[in-house]
């Protein structure tokens, strides 16, 4: 066996270009040195400072970057407790992957691959037409079917148009077919429907299906007389008539003082009352229609104040009744009850 016997000694100087220097140091340690200078210690396999062992006995003692090479092996396997046993960069799917937790939930509450397909077939929200149109169930209770669903809404209010009660069109109430909970018409032209008389405006709806008696129906409107209303023009005058609080229902008289010994009428004293008051005989005296023209129904009082006693003349038209006061205070009422022709209510002979 050839030996070679090397003395310990300090570093040499720098070997020839292609050339490596191997020497031992003082300490005890194998070096080999660059041409550039550059020294590296010899390692002893398995002596725990560092050599990675294929047996795992010796472990190592820093990061370890292998840099773009691969490492393949049949489990990796960690003992970390608390922090992340790894981390990757990448942000490729990892084929086959097999894990436990993930984001700290196991593995059973994430939907499997079955049950995310059927996910992405199911109804989302915002899907209202397929609300209706869905027909399943499942295991730990039932949902809404397309059976429940149709008959919970079936026969909702559904106008259908107009009914002609004159002449049963459409018919419904002699071999009705085909009407639903629901189905709402308005009478256009009135007539009997089943024993019921109804009006143009009336509303009929049917409230169960296959309704074929009057009891399977509600009327709205029905058998109202619609002369018991006001006409629009009725309506009309009624808006500017008298209404509760208005003053006009007590009637105030105007006065018209007259102190000469002969007042004729005027338009102004329609509806009110003229007093006489003078020391001499006075009249009032009522004017031909051709001067004033009252309107008939025209009511006036007068009233005999005055020392002078007042009597009642006309200028032409027709005057009857006592034209003379019982006394002084008393009053007469003049009404006029044709366009030419007054009486007199309260006077004396």
């Amino acid at each position: 066996m050839s030996e070679i016997i090397l003395t310990k000694s300090d570093p040499p100087a720098n070997p020839p270009a292609g050339k490596c220097a191997i020497y031992f140091k003082n300490d005890g340690r194998a070096y080999w040195l660059t041409e550039a200078g550059l020294e590296t210690p010899f390692k002893t396999v398995g002596s725990g400072t560092g050599d990675l062992m294929s047996d795992g006995s010796v472990a190592l003692i820093s990061n370890w970057d292998v840099g773009a090479f691969q490492i393949t092996a049949l489990r990796f396997h960690s003992d970390e407790a608390t922090l992340s046993p790894f981390t990757v960069a990448s942000i490729a799917v990892v084929t086959n992957l097999n894990a436990d937790l993930l984001d700290g939930q196991h593995a059973a509450e994430f939907a499997s691959s079955t049950q995310g397909g059927t996910a992405d077939t199911a109804v989302q929200p915002g899907d209202i037409d397929t609300l209706v149109k869905i027909n399943a169930s499942i295991s730990d209770g039932p949902i809404a079917d397309q059976a429940y669903v149709d008959n919970a809404v079936l026969g909702l209010l559904d106008h259908k148009g107009g009914y002609n009660a004159s002449t049963n069109t459409p018919d419904l109430d002699v071999a009705p077919s085909g009407v639903l909970k629901g189905d709402a018409y308005i009478v256009t032209v009135a007539g009997l429907f089943f024993t019921e008389q109804v009006d143009i405006g009336d509303w009929m709806y049917a409230i169960v299906d296959s309704a074929s008696t009057l009891a399977d129906w509600t009327i709205v409107q029905a058998n109202i007389d619609t002369t018991a209303f006001a006409t629009s023009a009725q309506g009309a005058l009624a808006d500017t008539a008298v209404q509760p609080g208005d003053d006009i229902f007590v009637k105030y008289l105007s006065v018209n003082d007259q102190t000469g010994t002969n007042y004729g009428l005027v338009l102004g004293d329609a509806g009110a009352l003229v007093t006489m008051s003078n020391a001499a005989a006075n009249t009032v005296t009522i004017p031909t229609n051709a001067s004033v023209a009252f309107p008939v129904g025209t009511q006036i009082d007068v009233l005999w104040i005055g020392v002078g006693a007042t009597s009642i003349l006309s200028d032409g038209d027709t005057v009857t009744g006592n034209l003379n006061f019982s006394t002084r205070w008393s009053a007469v009422t003049l009404i006029k009850i044709a366009t030419t022709a007054w009486v007199v209510v309260g006077g004396t002979p």
